[in-house]
């Protein structure tokens, strides 16, 4: 009788136990990362009697987990990809919002400071139109630095969330670590790897890591986890845990960089932390965001460089010279703190279509200069003493420079943060042209002269008397009537003391064209036309580029790199659905199949009690017999 006894028991144990696993499943149908369980029955070994075996009832295998490493997998690395997409569209989406908004974009600013010269060109005397032109520059220059200023802002959010994330990496690898002690522990009590709920906490928490950064797990020999960030960056080895942190650039404070403390020994990693939320930041700034900036403060500085040269080729109402109407702040570079050597960066005035929205570094080894120039990957080699013509720009070697100084050289980035306007009085507005040319009223011939063009503002002989006087017979002329002659050609340009015009018609000997200076011509607005035109002239990118084009490209360039992350983020989130719902078809808790379970077990729970009750009725049955 203590056979069917013994054998009920294990019957109602193992049912009791499945029941257990089955309420414990219901009850974390909604817990995150949590896997399915299911209590494995076992006969147990039977005994022999006679020539025959005889069951001894039912046992606990195993209590197992309904998981997959590979649909893991295929989970977390469909968490990283999207997350990574999603972090560089919702960081570019802020950024195109606010390039795109006609009431912050600096398009509409740079058209009404046009137009408003235009407006000045049909009344070049009138001061309410020359303050209004000066208030336009104003809105414009106020312009450039709202928009900088926000770009700063998304900088500044970036090291923000750089930061956080750096923190919420070293969380998690502190908790995977505990639970990898934890797992070890309880496998070794056990015999077996069956710590399901700890199984389960640990990969949720890979999982979570996993969209923060890149990551990849090998599981040793007693259980524990070993976990990768990056590429191949050990940050779990067992219990224990390597550490990331954030640094500013040595050569830019203004951002943030990953570093990998192992052993008190910091190395910047922020190249090889590629995806997840943390590469789509760092991509974002470094593809989208910096470029931007850099694209930003190229626009400035080449406004206000050739608006300059236009401006000082005119006279203002007070009859001088126009002198420079934007302050232009000089490009921006950093020096590694071990160099010994110094530089000067200035901007080739007369290259300015060959600026680029780069940033460099330029590097000493011992005889030449290296000048490497990030938004292409090439390096070009500056051989001698310099200064360097490139790109735009100008360097210049002061101090004897050591083998290894490293200059960070960032010549537009903060262009548009530093512009402003260099004149406050409207009478110093060059309107008019500091020279004029008219033929002799007692001219016989028919002979014209073009309005002089101003070559080189700074010749001291700019606004010298000049007269032509056409010989006889009048194929040829003589400057002021002396001098060797020059063949006449019509059309052709005559530059003389900065000054360029061009001859047509038909002179007679003795005819005579004069060039002088524009004296009392403030009514004048040849210089203010020259100036309005400047918006239709290609002055970047090789001088194929107006600067509507360089904004609109600037622009259009983060639209486009938008919608490509919109999309990309989009299709990225399908696959990780689908990624999760095959993970879940496996691992997930089904209700219905569970209370179909629960009802199956309760019956054959109470079946197993009443094997129990009927062996004690046939032991009770059994002794009474014997008492008898």
């Amino acid at each position: 009788m203590a056979d069917i006894l013994n054998i009920g028991v294990s019957a109602l144990l193992s049912t009791q136990r499945a029941l257990s696993t089955i309420g414990h499943n219901i009850s974390n149908a909604n817990t995150p990362g949590y896997s399915r369980q299911r209590v494995e029955l076992a006969a147990r070994a039977p005994q022999a009697s006679g020539n025959v075996y005889f069951g001894k009832g039912v046992g606990i295998s195993d209590v197992s987990r309904a998981t997959d490493a590979f649909l893991n997998r295929q989970v977390q690395l469909g968490s990283t990809s999207y997350q990574q997409a999603s972090s560089f569209y919702d960081l570019a989406t802020q950024l195109n919002n606010m390039l795109a908004d006609s009431n912050s974009g600096l398009s509409t600013a740079m058209t009404g400071f046009f137009s408003s010269i235009e407006q000045l060109a049909d009344q070049p005397t009138s001061i309410p139109s020359r303050q209004a032109m000066l208030g336009s520059a104003g809105t414009m220059v106020a312009r450039m630095h709202d928009q900088i200023a926000r770009l700063d802002d998304i900088n500044s959010a970036i090291n923000t969330k750089l930061a956080d994330q750096v923190r919420q990496v070293n969380e998690l690898a502190a908790s995977i670590a505990d639970l990898n002690r934890s797992i070890v522990l309880a496998n070794g009590r056990t015999g077996s790897d069956s710590a399901n709920d700890l199984l389960d906490r640990r990969d949720q928490l890979v999982l979570d890591l996993s969209g923060i950064t890149g990551v990849s797990t090998f599981i040793q020999d007693d259980g524990a986890m070993n976990v990768m960030v990056g590429d191949g960056l050990m940050l779990v080895t067992g219990s224990t845990t390597a550490t990331l942190t954030t640094q500013p650039n040595s050569l830019d404070a203004s951002r943030l960089e990953i570093g990998y403390v192992v052993g008190g020994v910091t190395s910047v990693v922020s190249s090889q932390m590629s995806s997840g939320q943390m590469g789509g930041a760092l991509a974002f700034r470094e593809d989208l965001l910096e470029p931007t900036r850099n694209a930003l403060g190229r626009l400035s500085a080449a406004l206000a460089m050739t608006f300059n040269a236009q401006h000082q080729e005119g006279v203002d109402m007070n009859g001088a010279m126009g002198g420079d109407f934007f302050s232009t702040p000089s490009p921006s570079f950093n020096a590694a703190s071990g160099n010994t050597g110094t530089i000067a960066l200035a901007f080739d005035t007369a290259n300015v279509d060959d600026l680029t929205i780069s940033d460099y570094d330029l590097t000493f080894d011992g005889t030449d200069w290296q000048l490497y120039r990030y938004s292409d990957g090439t390096t070009q080699t500056l051989s001698g003493a310099g200064p360097f013509s490139v790109d735009g720009l100008t360097i210049t070697v002061g101090t004897a420079p050591a083998a290894g100084d490293t200059y960070r050289l960032q010549p537009t980035r903060y262009i548009a943060r530093d512009i402003g306007l260099a004149i406050t009085d409207v009478r110093e507005i060059a309107a008019a042209s500091p020279v004029r040319a008219g033929a002799s009223l007692s001219n016989l011939g028919n002979v014209n002269v073009t309005a002089p063009e101003v070559l080189d503002a700074g010749n001291a002989n700019l606004t010298t008397t000049v007269t032509l006087v056409f010989d006889d017979p009048p194929t040829s002329y003589r400057i002021n009537g002396a001098g060797a002659s020059i063949a006449y050609t019509a059309g052709a340009n005559i530059d003389i003391n900065g000054w360029r015009i061009q001859l047509s018609g038909t002179p007679a000997a003795g005819d005579q064209v004069v060039i002088e200076a524009n004296t009392g011509g403030v009514g004048d607005n040849r210089n203010l036309l020259a100036l309005a035109e400047l918006a239709q002239i290609g002055v970047l990118e090789g001088g194929t580029a107006t600067y509507g084009d360089a904004y609109g490209a600037m622009v259009g360039n983060v639209g486009t790199v938008t919608r490509q992350h919109e999309v990309s983020s989009t299709a990225l989130k399908t696959l990780l659905d689908n990624a999760v719902s095959s993970q879940q078809a496996l691992s997930g808790v089904n209700l219905d199949e569970e209370a179909a379970n629960l009802l199956k077990f309760q019956q054959a729970y109470q079946a197993a009690a009443q094997v129990i009750a009927t062996g004690n009725t046939v032991f009770d049955e059994l002794l009474n017999a014997v008492r008898g």
